[in-house]
C-alpha cells in the first residue's frame, strides 16, 4: 500500500516533529499500514463533511490523521499528535488535519512526500 506525508511547503516533514518516545509507535503504526492497511487498526472518522473523509487511528497516546485517495487507494497522512489529558480529539487538532487535506488535494506536487 503507498503512503505519502504532509510536507510543508518549505520542506519540512511531520516525523521531524515528533519526540523520541513516541517515534517508535509512530513507525510501529506506519510499518502497519504499509503492509496490510488500515484493516489492522481501530480507525474513526473524524470529519465526514469534506471529501475525501477524514479518518484517525490512536495507539498508544498517538493519534495519526489521514485520508484515503479515491484514485489510487493511497493513505495519505495530515498530522500526527500525542493525547492530550481529553479522550476527544482537540478541535485545534482536527482543524489542522483538515487543513493540510485540503492543501494536499490541492497541490500534491508540493504537500505529498512518499514514504
Amino acid at each position: 500500500m503507498k503512503i505519502f506525508m504532509y510536507r510543508t511547503s518549505g520542506g519540512k516533514d511531520l516525523l521531524k516533529k515528533i519526540s523520541r518516545e513516541v517515534k517508535p509507535v509512530v513507525l510501529t503504526i506506519l510499518l502497519g499500514l504499509q503492509e496490510d492497511g488500515v484493516k489492522n487498526f481501530s480507525v474513526k472518522p473524524i470529519d465526514k463533511n469534506i471529501s475525501p473523509t477524514l479518518y484517525e487511528i490512536k495507539k498508544n497516546g498517538v493519534r495519526v490523521f489521514y485520508y484515503i485517495d479515491k484514485y489510487d487507494k493511497s493513505i495519505n497522512i495530515t498530522y500526527i499528535t500525542e493525547n492530550k489529558q481529553k479522550n476527544k480529539t482537540e478541535q485545534k487538532d482536527k482543524k489542522t488535519a483538515v487543513k493540510r487535506e485540503k492543501r494536499m488535494l490541492k497541490n500534491p506536487d508540493i504537500h505529498k512526500e512518499p514514504i
